[in-house]
């Protein structure tokens, strides 16, 4: 543990935090929630207190800026929010926990497996939590689909095709985070944890370099993620489309849900007039913040940020190489 609570809050600074909050997803978070009944304290790593980020996440929680060092009760233990650039997460995300605050954090939690494992040590040595901002699956059409998926309802999964279109009018991408990259690294997760199965290896289908193509495979089935030129795209921002030996399922920019059986055809199950974003980053938020001590919640976000590091890195990878690269799960 630091000894000196200023030095550590120093020693942020100097990393470079406050570059990291982004206002793009800043001037959209929790805008028309429902407040909780009890605000709860949070930490904000990479925010000031003029940004919409922070005045937004305020009025929903009790939220402290890092840089208000005078503020914090030098035996708080308030959970940290980590929105920064994918090079200083890693790091921020230690020192925070090294100073005994759980976190909730951006996707991929670290760009190297080493420090992976330290954050596993940190969290598992003095009892904290990891948490990982994974806001597609808290939309209600992801919800809807990923509960048919589990009940059986198209029966064993064949393939699975996700599009994406104009990516940068999702309100919560992030453009620091890679571009197109870092945005199907969360298309990559929604797929995984839809469907319940890791993908065992990917590579990249050379097309315009403008674009990106990925083919991962799954135990039993094949995934393509495209991203398509506008003009082009099926969707507005994103679309699943999920192949089962009984049926298909299509999920359309956070809105639109539909089923397709052979007694049924495009079956419209849900469809919303806006995208609700707002509370899949609120719900996001507060299901880490009402998990404290919750060990399933907390080895299931582990296993889930060593595949992410893995998928961020096996990206990088395949791009360079042009070949196959393998993926192994944590043990």
């Amino acid at each position: 543990m630091y000894q000196n609570r200023r030095l550590f809050f120093e020693k942020l600074f100097k990393a470079g935090v406050f570059a990291g909050m982004l206002p793009s997803v800043g001037g959209f978070l929790l805008k028309g929630c429902n407040s909780p009944q009890e605000k709860h304290h949070i930490l904000i790593y990479g925010s000031k207190k003029s940004t919409d980020f922070y005045q937004n996440v305020a009025r929903y929680f009790s939220s402290i800026s890092f840089d208000e060092v005078n503020t914090l009760n030098k035996n708080n233990n308030y959970p940290a929010l980590i929105s920064v650039p994918l090079d200083k997460r890693g790091n921020i995300a230690k020192a925070a926990l090294d100073e005994g605050h759980s976190i909730l954090t951006e996707i991929p939690p670290a760009d190297e497996h080493d420090i992976f494992f330290k954050i596993k040590q940190l969290t598992d040595e003095n009892n904290l939590q990891l948490g990982l901002i994974t806001f597609h699956r808290y939309l209600t059409i992801c919800n809807k689909a990923q509960e048919m998926l589990h009940n059986g309802a198209l029966g064993n999964i064949l393939s699975v095709k996700v599009q994406i279109g104009d990516y940068k009018a999702d309100p919560l991408f992030n453009p620091e985070n890679g571009k197109l990259h870092g945005y199907l690294l969360h298309m990559l997760d929604l797929v995984q944890w839809l469907t319940g199965s890791a993908y065992q290896g990917l590579h990249i289908i050379p097309t315009d370099p403008d674009h990106i193509e990925i083919s991962a495979k799954a135990e039993n089935f094949h995934a393509l993620f495209s991203s398509i030129p506008f003009k082009y795209a099926v969707c507005n921002t994103w679309s699943v489309h999920i192949i089962g030996k009984n049926g298909e399922l299509r999920l359309k920019d956070a809105k639109i849900l539909t089923l397709s059986t052979d007694q049924t055809s495009n079956k419209v199950l849900n469809n919303l007039q806006e995208p609700d974003y707002k509370n899949a980053i609120h719900n996001n938020i507060t299901d880490f913040l009402s998990a404290r001590n919750n060990k399933s919640y907390h080895k299931k976000n582990m296993r889930d940020a060593y595949r992410l590091i893995s998928l961020n890195k096996a990206i990088h990878n395949a791009r360079k190489t042009k070949k196959f690269i393998q993926l192994k799960d944590i043990t």
